[in-house]
């Protein structure tokens, strides 16, 4: 019997624009990406909304675009957060297999995943995830499935992340008051590097580095399973908002002058010492001119700031010297030029750009870091427990040439 086409959707809100992706699904597979609505935000910092009706505006006009692009009516989606508050540790659950035959059954799987989620948290926190790492029966390590096993003592390794719950409270009430309900949450990071991620990465060892506009996220994978998870304050915002100042020109003037010219080593492309270019003034009345090789070199100094943080983060991870498969930068700054060589020369690790791993050539316009996240969700919803539910307005086929001209990418 044939797979039948169900419609998934997902929210991806960014520090600086709100995506939302609804796409048709065949079996596991993702089939068609069949509409896309963005809009600018400044409602979030660092993860917390301050600016609630801000925000809730900016997902109703992103949501009612995709809508009509893809002519369905979005009613739950899959939404990511993120943000310093975003915490992450291993803890065990145990129990005691007490029935005749000692079998393990499907019972004892959900107390034991019910006891690793005992966890011990402040007054503030919520477990958004609760990731398997491995069983262990009767101290046999690395079991992936223990049902039907005999045993005694069933053990149950996890990784716990954990957010402050007043915070995934004002974004849930957020994207609740725009008319959406909130499937379920995911951790930015885990979202990203699912679309970035080869499973073979992820067994031998290696982090996403996702940077964002106001935080980098970071997800470390190791035998096939997340065991790091961290949150760093800065961000691509913070590069474009020193060039714009030092440029004297606009944020959307500044994002692009990064990302053309921002990581190239000066003394390495002699042609930027002299190159001049032209931009307008931040009031949009006048021109100014500067060198590329002083873009690079302001860029270049805020990305090796980041690069920094992240090498940081990686020692007091632990597992500094365990990623083989090294770092994959994905996000909007990640598309800044040589960038890979800034963190790999800082972090003494092999370094490259990652992209969603999206091979039709329909979705060739969402082949960008900047959608990582948004693909990732989209990859989660088909995977995960249930799917969002729409309702179908009317037909609506064709996707050539339907993205081509639109402002996806800012």
């Amino acid at each position: 019997m044939a797979s039948q086409e169900r419609i998934v959707s997902v929210l991806d809100i960014g520090s600086t624009r709100i995506k939302v992706l609804i796409a048709s699904a065949v079996g596991e597979s993702l089939d068609s990406i069949l509409g896309v609505g963005t809009a600018p935000c400044s409602s979030l910092k660092r993860g917390v909304v301050v600016d609630m009706e801000g925000l809730t505006q900016a997902i109703q006009r992103a949501r009612d675009e995709a809508e009509r692009m893809s002519s369905y009516t979005v009613s739950s989606v899959l939404v990511n957060v993120g943000g310093t508050h975003i915490t992450g540790l291993v803890n065990r659950g145990l129990v005691t297999i007490s029935r005749p035959g000692r079998e393990i059954q499907r019972d004892d799987v959900d107390r034991v995943w019910e006891s690793a989620r005992a966890v011990l948290l402040g007054p503030n926190q919520e477990i958004i995830h609760v990731i398997p790492r491995q069983y262990i029966v009767d101290g046999q390590e690395g079991i992936k499935d223990p049902l039907r096993m005999s045993g005694i003592r069933l053990e149950f390794e996890a990784f716990i992340v954990t957010g402050q719950a007043t915070i995934l409270d004002n974004l849930r009430r957020s994207v609740t008051e725009s008319g959406l309900k909130v499937e379920r949450l995911v951790v930015e990071g885990l979202a990203s590097a699912d679309a970035v991620l080869s499973s073979e990465e992820k067994e031998i060892g290696v982090a996403c580095v996702d940077i964002g506009g106001d935080t980098t996220d970071l997800a470390i994978f190791a035998g096939g399973s997340l065991g790091y998870v961290a949150a760093l304050p800065i961000g691509g915002r913070h590069i474009t908002m020193d060039l714009a100042m030092m440029l004297k020109t606009s944020l959307n003037v500044a994002e692009e002058l990064k990302i053309a010219y921002g990581a190239v080593d000066a003394d390495e492309a002699k042609d930027f010492q002299d190159s001049q270019i032209s931009y307008s003034t931040a009031s949009g009345d006048g021109v100014l001119s500067t060198t590329k090789a002083y873009i690079s070199e302001v860029v270049s100094s805020r990305v090796e700031e980041i690069a920094e943080a992240v090498k940081l983060e990686l020692v007091h991870s632990g597992y500094n010297n365990m990623l083989p498969a090294g770092l994959v930068l994905t996000g909007g700054t990640a598309l800044a030029a040589r960038i890979s060589e800034k963190f790999s020369q800082i972090s003494g690790l092999r370094t490259r750009v990652g992209q969603p791993n999206i091979d039709d050539v329909v979705f060739s316009s969402f082949r960008s870091p900047s959608f990582s996240t948004a693909i990732g969700l989209l990859e989660l919803s088909i995977h995960g427990e249930s799917s969002a539910s729409q309702k179908r307005r009317r037909p609506f086929r064709g996707l050539s040439g339907l993205f081509k001209g639109l402002d996806l990418f800012d």
